[in-house]
């Protein structure tokens, strides 16, 4: 019993981080919309103009970490979704 429990437990979570990479290509793609309408990139998730979807591993926003040359959009709740969107 307890092996199917951690077979299913694992299903689940790699259902939820593929979840996770389709929402951040949605996000992504709102992102570099946002920045041919506008000449940039969005400082917040909330100046998108569709709303942005929720990280599917954590229910919450996702993370926007400004790095050198580049934006990302990152899952908080696997540090391996992520996109890395150029600097514009």
């Amino acid at each position: 019993m307890r092996l199917n429990s951690t077979i299913g437990s694992r299903a689940r979570l790699d259902e939820a981080a593929l979840a996770a990479r389709v929402e951040l290509g949605r996000l992504a793609a709102l992102f570099l919309a946002h920045s041919r309408k506008h000449g940039a990139y969005p400082g917040s998730l909330s100046e998108l103009e569709a709303r942005a979807p929720a990280d599917p591993l954590t229910g919450k926003p996702f993370a926007l970490r400004p790095e050198e040359g580049a934006l990302v959009l990152a899952s908080e709740g696997d540090g391996k979704v992520a996109w890395r969107l150029p600097k514009g």
